[in-house]
């Protein structure tokens, strides 16, 4: 299972957070996973900063267009969002 594989490979880092980029692989709808729930539980061992491929408005973080087979979106909180443009913290 794809959650198993990501999550020893981030535990078997030794640092005290880890980066994650490119993780549009977790969207295959044939590894039938929720992205999200992964990275937050992986968060709760450690500090993930991730490159997010989608968009986020305030409440909602996305992935993809609703005709588009990897089209994801959640609700979400206790989450620390940066960008270029504009930043939230929503605890």
């Amino acid at each position: 299972e794809i959650g198993n594989l990501v999550s020893t490979a981030v535990s078997t880092i030794p640092t005290q957070g880890t980066a994650l980029d490119h993780i549009e692989i977790l969207f295959g709808p044939d590894l039938q996973t929720d992205p999200f729930r992964l990275l937050t539980l992986l968060s709760r061992e450690q500090v993930i900063l991730v490159s997010w491929p989608g968009s986020y408005d305030g409440h909602r973080l996305s992935y993809a267009e609703p005709v588009h087979p990897e089209y994801f979106t959640n609700t979400a909180s206790q989450l620390l969002y940066y960008s270029l443009e504009e930043s939230y913290e929503i605890s």
